[in-house]
Order: C-alpha cells, then sequence, then structure tokens
C-alpha cells in the first residue's frame, strides 16, 4: 500500500511542480538536504473493518469465480507540504488536493478511494519579541489528514450444475 500511496502524492506533486524525489516518506526526510517546497508523508494505524461482500462474479464453463470483500481498511496519511514562501503555500495548496485523484487501483486491482479530511496551517513565528523586531525565517506549513481506503479480498472457486437429469415414471404408467 505504500507504492500506492507514494504514487498518488507523486501524481499531485507534479501538479504544483514539486519534483518527484521531493516527495518522500517523514522518517527519509531532513531539513537540511532536501529543499523546499517538498512533501513529507506519514503513515498512520490502518483500522479494519469486518466484512462479506460479494465485489465480483465472472463465469467459465462449469466454474464460477467469487470476488469477495474480507475487509475495508482505512488507512490514515498525514501529508505535510512545506514551504519557503507563504504565497507559494496558499496558491498551491488547493491545486494539490485538487489534483490528488478520487481513487486509484492498486497493485491487485482493487479500488482505492483517497479523501481529504482536514487541514492545518502552521503559521510562521511572529517578528516582535517584546519592544524589538527579530528576522526569522518564513517557513510555512499546511498538514493534511487524508485516508485511503481499500479492500482486502478473496477470490473463492465454486463449480456449478451443468445438467440436471429428472428420473421419474412418465405420467400415467402403471408400476
Amino acid at each position: 500500500m505504500i507504492t500506492t500511496v507514494h504514487n498518488a502524492l507523486i501524481a499531485a506533486a507534479a501538479a504544483i511542480e514539486v519534483p518527484q524525489e521531493r516527495v518522500v516518506l517523514i522518517s527519509a526526510a531532513d531539513n537540511l538536504t532536501i529543499p523546499r517546497p517538498r512533501i513529507e508523508y506519514q503513515l498512520l494505524p490502518e483500522h479494519y473493518k469486518r466484512s462479506g461482500k460479494v465485489r465480483g462474479a465472472t463465469r467459465s464453463g462449469s466454474r464460477m469465480d467469487v470476488k469477495r470483500e474480507l475487509y475495508e481498511v482505512t488507512l490514515g496519511v498525514n501529508i505535510n507540504l512545506l514551504a519557503d514562501d507563504a504565497d507559494w503555500l496558499g496558491n498551491k495548496s488547493p491545486l494539490f488536493i485538487a489534483a490528488l485523484p478520487p481513487g486509484i487501483n492498486d497493485s491487485r486491482g482493487n479500488y482505492v478511494k483517497i479523501r481529504v479530511q482536514e487541514a492545518h496551517l502552521q503559521q510562521p513565528p511572529a517578528k516582535r519579541v517584546g519592544l524589538s523586531e527579530i528576522k526569522v525565517f518564513t517557513r510555512i506549513n499546511r498538514l493534511y489528514l487524508a485516508h485511503f481506503i481499500w479492500r482486502v479480498t478473496a477470490v473463492e472457486e465454486k463449480e456449478l450444475i451443468e445438467t440436471i437429469t429428472f428420473n421419474h415414471p412418465e405420467i400415467g404408467e402403471k408400476k
């Protein structure tokens, strides 16, 4: 699933002109060598919900393959959009969210829904301390909470009955 999340974020980053090498897991990020603007993301715990829905069936000859949903899984992802310029962040943030696809297929062919739930803006610190003004870095961040929702599925093979033969006496026949 990490590859699916990464690919979705790279596609959205391209829309705001952030190179794909600047889209990194938060554990691989550092503040010194990766320049801003960049996107850091963190995977949160997955939440499983038991299900049993049938998602599809295909028939081939005397066999039917039934695709059954076992679990619906929700993966929370913190997406941190980091910039040096508040104007750039203000202009590009809506474009980034609009560029996130509503959903994509994972490696198993299951559809993964993508939903952005929350956004938190980190303002730069105040330039005044008491009566004096100091120079501060104008770095600014926007943190999004997105949910990637997918399914754990299994395929069940079922044998179909091809012919039915009724063995019954003819009507009106005496034994």
